[in-house]
Parts: C-alpha cells; sequence; structure tokens
C-alpha cells in the first residue's frame, strides 16, 4: 500500500525526472546532428510560412495547410520559425523545441499510468522506463515531428482516460488523436489505439459506442476545419494525405513483422529484454496487473498488429524505425505493471533487492546507450571541425569522401594521385538505428560491409 504523502509527491518527482530527460537532449542538440536527414528541410516551409503570413499571402498558406505530408507539423514549427527571425538561424532552436516535446512523453507517460490506474510508484517506475529509452532520446535531436505526434498521442489517451463518462473527453481525446495524425501522418496506428483504448474502456456497450461516434468525430474534425479553410483556395487535404500515403514504399515489405524487434535491439539491446520480460509476465498476471497494463498490452497487440498488416500482408505502408517506437510507450507501461505486480507479490526483505537490481540494470543500459548516440558525429559538424586544422587554407583542399547522406549505398569515388587523410569518423549510418530509416536489408548488408567512414583528404598543392 502506497501512502499518501508518496501519492502527492508523485507530479513532483515525474517533473524532476522529465527536467532531467530535457537536460541531456539540450546537450544533445547542442551537440549537433540537425538537419542530417532530407525529412528535416520540411521545417524550412514553416519559415516561408511565416514569410507568407506577414504578407497576407493567404492562398500560398492555405495550400500548404492542404499538403499530405504532415500539415500541422508547419503550425507547430512557426514557434521556433518565429524566434529564429528575431535571434538568428541557429539550428539549435527548432532543436531545443522539439526536444521539449521528447520530454512531455516522458513526464505524460506517468501522468497516464496514474490515471489509468496504476499506483504511484508503477507510474513513476513507467516514466523511468521511457526516460532510459534510447529510440526517444536520439531523434531529439533531429528537426522532425515524431515527437510532436507521440505527445499529443498520449495527451489524447491522458484526457480519454479521465474518470466518469463524460462526451466533451471523448471528443477532445478524438481531436489530439485527429491533430496528432495531421502533425506525422505516420503514426495514424497509434491514433487509432488511442480511440480504441478509450471505447474499451467504457463500462458499458451502449456507452462504448458513444464514445467511439464521438471520439471518430473529433479525430475527423481537425481535418475538416483544414478543408473547410483551404478548399476555396484550391486546397484538397483528403487528396493529398490519399497521394503521400503512396509515397512510403522506401524499404521492404515483407520485414515488417520484425523490423521492429530487430530496430529496437539495436537501438535499445538489454532495455529491450526487460520490455520483452515484462510484457510476457504481464500477460501471465493479466488478472492482477493494473488496468493500465492491460491497457498497454492492448496498445502493443494493436499497434505491432497494424503495422505487420499494411506492411507483410497488403504490402501497403513500409515499416521503418520511427514507426516502431510507437510501441515502447505501451512496452514501458506494460513492464511497470508487471515488475510491479511481481514486486508486490514478493516478501518486503527482497523487494528492494528486487527494484534496486531492476533500475540499476536499466539505468546501465541507459547510460552506455545515451553515451553512445552522443558520440555520433554529422558531417556538418565533421566538415567544420575539419577546417579549422592549420593545414587547410581553403576548402578546395579537401577531397571529401562519404562526407554527406548516404542513400541508398555509398559512391563509388576516384581518389586523386597524391593525398593526406586529414581527419576520418564513423559515418552516422554507423549507428545502426538509423539504417532502419527507408533501407532495404541488402542495403544494410552494403552499409554494413563496406567502408563508410567519412573521410577528409588534403590534396596538396601543385
Amino acid at each position: 500500500m502506497i501512502s499518501r504523502p508518496i501519492a502527492d509527491r508523485l507530479p513532483r518527482r515525474l517533473l524532476l525526472i522529465a527536467l532531467g530527460a530535457l537536460a541531456l537532449r539540450v546537450m544533445l542538440v547542442f551537440s549537433g546532428g540537425q538537419f542530417y536527414w532530407p525529412d528535416e528541410n520540411r521545417y524550412g516551409q514553416a519559415g516561408e510560412m511565416l514569410e507568407e503570413l506577414s504578407h497576407a499571402q493567404i492562398r500560398r498558406v492555405a495550400l500548404r495547410l492542404s499538403g499530405g505530408d504532415h500539415p500541422l507539423f508547419n503550425v507547430f514549427a512557426l514557434v521556433p520559425a518565429v524566434v529564429q527571425r528575431h535571434f538568428g538561424p541557429s539550428p539549435s532552436i527548432p532543436g531545443v523545441y522539439f526536444a521539449m516535446c521528447s520530454a512531455g512523453s516522458i513526464l505524460l507517460i506517468g501522468l497516464l499510468a496514474r490515471r489509468l490506474g496504476s499506483p504511484p510508484g508503477e507510474a513513476l517506475l513507467a516514466s523511468v522506463l521511457l526516460a532510459a529509452s534510447s529510440s526517444f532520446f536520439y531523434f531529439a535531436r533531429h528537426v522532425v515531428p515524431y515527437d510532436v505526434s507521440m505527445l499529443l498521442n498520449l495527451a489524447a489517451l491522458y484526457v480519454g482516460a479521465r474518470p466518469g463518462d463524460r462526451l466533451t473527453a471523448s471528443a477532445w481525446c478524438g481531436v489530439l488523436a485527429g491533430c496528432a495524425f495531421l502533425t506525422y501522418a505516420g503514426y495514424w496506428t497509434l491514433s487509432a489505439v488511442v480511440v480504441l483504448i478509450h471505447v474499451v474502456r467504457a463500462p458499458s456497450l451502449a456507452q462504448g459506442m458513444r464514445r467511439g461516434v464521438v471520439a471518430v468525430a473529433g479525430v475527423v474534425a481537425p481535418a475538416a476545419v483544414v478543408m473547410t479553410i483551404t478548399l476555396p483556395f484550391g486546397g484538397n487535404l483528403a487528396r493529398s494525405l490519399a497521394g503521400f500515403s503512396q509515397a512510403v514504399t522506401q524499404g521492404e515489405f515483407a520485414e515488417g513483422w520484425r523490423l521492429p524487434w530487430e530496430y529496437l535491439w539495436h537501438a535499445e539491446h538489454g532495455l529491450l529484454v526487460v520490455w520483452t520480460f515484462g510484457t510476457v509476465c504481464a500477460l501471465l498476471l493479466i488478472r492482477r496487473v493494473s488496468t493500465a497494463s492491460k491497457a498497454a498490452l492492448l496498445g502493443t497487440a494493436t499497434v505491432y498488429g497494424l503495422l505487420v498488416f499494411t506492411s507483410t500482408v497488403l504490402h501497403r505502408f513500409v515499416v521503418y524505425g520511427r514507426l516502431s517506437r510507437q510501441l515502447v510507450p505501451f512496452l514501458c507501461l506494460a513492464t511497470a505493471g508487471a515488475l510491479w505486480s511481481v514486486r508486490d507479490s514478493v516478501s518486503v526483505s527482497f523487494r528492494v533487492a528486487f527494484m534496486g537490481a531492476v533500475i540499476a540494470l536499466v539505468l546501465v543500459q541507459a547510460a552506455f546507450n545515451m553515451s553512445t548516440v552522443f558520440r555520433v558525429t554529422f558531417p556538418r559538424e565533421f566538415l567544420r571541425e575539419a577546417l579549422t586544422d592549420p593545414r587547410v587554407t581553403s576548402p578546395d583542399d579537401l577531397f571529401p569522401i562519404n562526407v554527406g547522406h548516404i542513400y541508398p549505398s555509398p559512391t563509388a569515388v576516384q581518389l586523386p594521385n597524391e593525398f593526406i587523410v586529414l581527419r576520418r569518423t564513423p559515418h552516422p549510418l554507423q549507428f545502426l538505428p538509423y539504417q532502419y530509416e527507408g533501407y532495404t536489408p541488402a542495403e544494410r548488408a552494403v552499409l554494413r560491409s563496406r567502408d563508410i567512414n567519412m573521410t577528409l583528404l588534403l590534396v596538396p598543392h601543385r
């Protein structure tokens, strides 16, 4: 039994965990890596939209909002774009802004666990597990919509888990899930599961049906608002989304059933073992675990099932590492519930040792994983450091090899007749989780078999 004072301290402790996670993410952002991925260039549309708004070019803004490539991301990105306009174009500004969304999910997962029925200690453990996740850490350095969409979906689930049966909770659950989908369409599976969990937790079939109707209307509402605003200017969000969905084909459909686990192993290592053990235990102890853990089991099975069905079966959407991250919050919730249930079943004298061992294992693995993330060097920072070398008198003196984004495989180069190896460091794609973003198994094999180190040769003047 957890005392009331401990429960009262839970939000404060969750906030401290989230602030610690944010501090690490800010450090990661300032270590570089922004705009390495071609998809990060979408952020530039926010600056263009800001310029168009300042000149009252409403039609152009409307056409951007009706685009299929995550239209609400441009709206959220206006905030750092405004800051950059006043303080300069530093890529760290959007980096820190979106890193806050990543840390916000860590705070929210604990609050969500508590609202779904977890005791305070279990809710705190769920937050710790998510904070330890590498797949929720390394993307924080990139200017991408994934963490914004994730935060909105978790917020939708939190609102939908509100006690009572007020239909306003169903409406807001749907609206937030709909906004999450328009922010990053790839997380449509998570948006669907959020609504599903909200519906199945209804106390009766009639109430569940009412929840479903209102929540689905809420999901549709953001898209309906966008279409109402943009149709008079020639935009068509529905057509844009349909066209964009047909472009998710980089990679291989057939590996959709195994890619999430292969990706999570390379990203998390021992943490995946803990999550797997915890999730299996939660399934075996399903009558004893908290309702939060039961909801997480449903979420895990449904997200994974949808990923497999739409990739391996339908050959409609390829599964990527970033899509596999949708499983992580549910794995953390299920594991926290199982571990807390096991803790309550052992003797008081063994509880401290059991939980201490689990947390120590999690923190040691997290420290290893995150230190690996910090060591990744990106082309922009690699070149900037090289230009400070006194032997380099001009950028024309340099001959770069693999200094850029490699897709789908390294480009063959013809070496100069004379050169000095000035600098050499591992390419970002040698951080294996990055190889699960649109590369086929054959292309990953090439990346792992060839020398793809970033290399700068100094070519002597003749």
